[in-house]
């Protein structure tokens, strides 16, 4: 006995279908390359300021 398969979207338990590969958000190599490199320092006061943060 042999079952007929549809290809159906695949969707969470909340209801919203999976991405599929070319809209996951996943960064190609060319991306990575073309990207400025930066360094990250945990644990440790930020080494420069992007952004005043004062209400005002």
């Amino acid at each position: 006995c042999s079952l007929l398969q549809i290809k159906r979207p695949v969707c969470s338990p909340s209801g919203y279908k999976k991405a599929d590969d070319e809209m996951s958000g996943a960064t190609s190599s060319a991306d990575l390359a073309e990207a400025a490199a930066r360094t990250i320092y945990l644990n440790q006061p930020q080494q420069s300021k992007f952004r005043d943060n004062r209400v005002r």
